[in-house]
């Protein structure tokens, strides 16, 4: 019987990579900034709750849930906001980059 293998240093490096182009991106879509080390910040959150697939199995309306958060959790940590719509402009620019990544 095959089981699968997943490699925890990939699973990180990975994810904190493709995070990091994300907030990127949505830093140049929607024109809101942030410093260098912010960015790392973020991108190292997405590396670590990307650990959230070796969770048990979950009912898809709590992933989902879990991922929006997760996803907020990470914008909060690498941007900082003027306002409301500020954070929503980027909350929706990081899911539509997130979408076509």
């Amino acid at each position: 019987m095959l089981q699968t293998v997943v490699y925890a240093d990939v699973l990180f490096i990975v994810n904190a990579v493709i995070t990091f182009l994300i907030l990127i991106t949505t830093a140049d879509l929607t024109k809101i900034e942030s410093v260098k080390s912010r960015y790392v910040s973020g991108a190292l959150a997405g590396g670590i709750l990307s650990f959230i697939i070796l969770a048990p199995e979950m009912h898809t309306v709590i992933v989902v849930i879990v991922r929006l958060i997760i996803s907020i959790l990470i914008i909060l940590i690498t941007f900082s906001f003027k306002n409301l719509i500020q954070f929503f402009k980027c909350v929706s620019g990081f899911f539509v980059i997130s979408f076509f990544i």
